[in-house]
């Protein structure tokens, strides 16, 4: 009986001492699976802080891409606009120095038209000086050449004649040579008298000088205009100028134009 009981002892304390050691590398093993569940959920919690921080990194990348893309559209927007008011400008500023060369041109058109109107009455001036005489009273004013003559030496003392006498015909004669030679200009004969109450006596004498240079002279009706004015002296003006109302009706055409 002793000796069964002895190696069921022995082997029980055996058992006893591998349960026993078993226990404790269980118990060992339980504590390291603790420990690094422990870790891991700390991991997990860290990953999951992390992750909630990329996703709101991720939004807030999402929203200034969206600001920029919003920007970009606006961005774009404003350059087609500014393109298109650069583009209207351009237009526009073309338009306008069109509109001064055509000016210019204009400009240059009335200063050559009137620079040659000034050359010609010089000519016509020159002309009257050599053909009447340095002694005739001839005054140059505004393109206008004026031969001023007094109207006894036309019509003689009697202040109620309108009758050009001989000698003032010779005379006219010589004005018409000038006005003749000079086809492109024009005559204005002005009359001056002081008796105002005979208003229509100055008309007459106008008149009659334009009628002399007309039909003696064959200076034409087209060229010639007449009046007669009160004035403070009697006196005639005959003046040879350039055809204004052609020279306005030109410009007037070519602005048009």
């Amino acid at each position: 009986m002793k000796k069964t009981s002895l190696p069921l002892i022995f082997l029980l304390l055996v058992t006893s001492l591998l349960w026993s050691q078993n226990k404790k590398e269980l118990i060992s093993d339980i504590e390291n699976l603790k420990s690094e569940l422990a870790t891991t959920e700390a991991i997990l919690i860290e990953s999951k802080k992390n992750e909630s921080v990329s996703k709101n990194i991720a939004e807030s990348y999402a929203e200034q891409v969206a600001e920029l893309q919003q920007t970009n559209v606006s961005l774009l927007k404003n350059l087609n606009n500014f393109t298109q008011a650069s583009t209207q400008k351009l237009d526009n500023l073309g338009n306008v120095l069109e509109s001064l060369k055509e000016k210019e041109r204009q400009l240059k058109l009335i200063n050559e038209t009137l620079t040659f109107n000034d050359s010609i009455s010089y000519i016509v001036l020159t002309d009257f000086k050599r053909t009447l005489g340095e002694d005739t009273n001839i005054t140059y004013e505004n393109t206008t050449v004026s031969v001023v003559l007094e109207n006894t030496f036309l019509f003689g003392q009697d202040t109620t004649s309108y009758e050009v006498n001989g000698n003032a015909i010779d005379f006219l004669g010589k004005v018409a040579n000038v006005i003749n030679a000079n086809p492109n200009m024009a005559v204005t004969v002005d009359n001056y008298y002081i008796a105002k109450e005979n208003r229509n006596m100055g008309t007459s004498m106008a008149a009659s000088i334009a009628t002399i240079l007309e039909i003696n002279f064959a200076v034409a009706a087209d060229r010639i205009n007449s009046s007669g004015n009160i004035g403070s002296t009697n006196n005639s003006y005959i003046r040879v100028h350039p055809k204004f109302d052609a020279f306005y009706h030109m410009i007037r055409k070519d602005i048009k134009k």
